[in-house]
């Protein structure tokens, strides 16, 4: 026990325990400092407004800003939007990104959906009207053919 005391007051043992702490700490400061440098700590890229631009000119843009796209989704049709059309994009326009992110769009798609047609035959124009509405279809020209069945029985009476 007396030698163990001895140890832990000689001049050797303080010596080692300096060393040590010295040498910890300048292995966390170097380690701290390495970390900045490899993120690119306070380095940001503000995000780009990317809606209502169109896919094809998508990548010199974001080359030019030195960020990425990856496209998310592109299940959404809209008639009114040409195909291709970014709609939505994460991260939000005007958010703080390092260089090199990838930012993930949602797009419009470029073939229309296709969707079964309904039987419209034997109802009434209205009634065929509704239908193809519910199912977001878009009448175009209508042409009047009058029933050859009720024709006879006009001329017929």
């Amino acid at each position: 026990m007396g030698s163990l005391l001895a140890y832990l007051r000689s001049r050797f043992f303080w010596l080692n325990v300096i060393a040590a702490i010295i040498m910890v700490m300048l292995l966390l400061g170097l380690t701290y400092h390495w970390l900045n440098k490899y993120t690119h700590h306070g380095e940001t890229i503000t995000v780009p407004e990317l809606r209502k631009k169109n896919i094809s000119e998508l990548g010199t843009f974001l080359k030019y800003k030195q960020l990425n796209f990856s496209v998310s989704d592109s299940s959404i049709y809209d008639i009114k939007l040409s195909p291709g059309t970014i709609i939505e994009q994460d991260p939000k326009p005007n958010e703080k990104v390092k260089e090199g992110r990838t930012i993930y769009v949602t797009i419009t798609r470029f073939n229309a959906p296709e969707i079964l047609m309904p039987d419209l035959i034997d109802g009434s124009y209205r009634q065929a009207e509704k239908i193809l509405q519910s199912l977001g279809i878009k009448i175009g020209e209508t042409i009047y053919k009058p029933d050859l069945a009720k024709m006879r029985y006009w001329l017929f009476r």
